[in-house]
């Protein structure tokens, strides 16, 4: 099967709520979408998964750990949680442009009615920063004004993307722009 992407033999399985042993196996990228339940078992498939190549992409709320910021989580994923979050537009800056997810999207993206969490807690020293967004005021309390990480990556072993925003909400399932179609084209390949 040959995607509108151009990316061929593209096969999808849907999980709910954690990929089977059968899906870690078989998948060269795993997408997760809302809050994800760790626990060490977890943690260490998701490391074993990404140590033997595999990419993880850990989008919206599944970037976000509860009740607190997971010192654990954020070894495999880069960061560990959040503190704050509000809802409207999110006005991307992209920080790094020389990175293959970033070729060829203009300096600013504009995600409208969209989500962002921030400050990513903790963000590990070698995780990469792709776009930030400027952010003070969240739903359940303030920061200083700042440039926010908004969408990095970190690597352990395989690729393992991350993305505060709510980048895949049904809507962009239907009309991707181009900066989510870049994101994960730049990943399966």
């Amino acid at each position: 099967m040959k995607s509108s992407a151009g990316i061929s033999d593209v096969r999808v399985s849907k999980a709910w709520h954690w990929p089977s042993e059968q899906q870690f196996w078989y998948a060269d990228l795993i997408v997760a979408y809302r809050y994800l339940e760790w626990t060490d078992e977890r943690l260490d498939q998701a490391r074993q998964y990404l140590e033997n190549g595999g990419s993880l992409v850990l989008e919206h709320s599944a970037t976000w750990t509860k009740p607190e910021p997971s010192p654990e989580v954020a070894e495999i994923a880069g960061v560990g949680g959040f503190e704050l979050f509000r809802h409207g537009d999110v006005k991307l800056n992209l920080v790094t442009r020389e990175h293959p997810v970033c070729a060829g999207l203009p300096e600013t993206i504009t995600l409208e009615d969209d989500e962002i969490y921030w400050p990513p807690t903790p963000l590990m020293e070698n995780a990469i920063v792709l776009a930030t967004s400027l952010e003070d005021k969240g739903d359940r309390g303030i920061t200083p004004r700042a440039a926010q990480p908004a969408v990095w990556c970190y690597e352990l072993g395989g690729r393992g993307f991350l993305n505060a925003p709510d980048v895949l909400r049904e809507q962009a399932l239907i009309h991707p722009d181009p900066f989510r179609k870049s994101f994960y084209i730049s990943i399966v390949r």
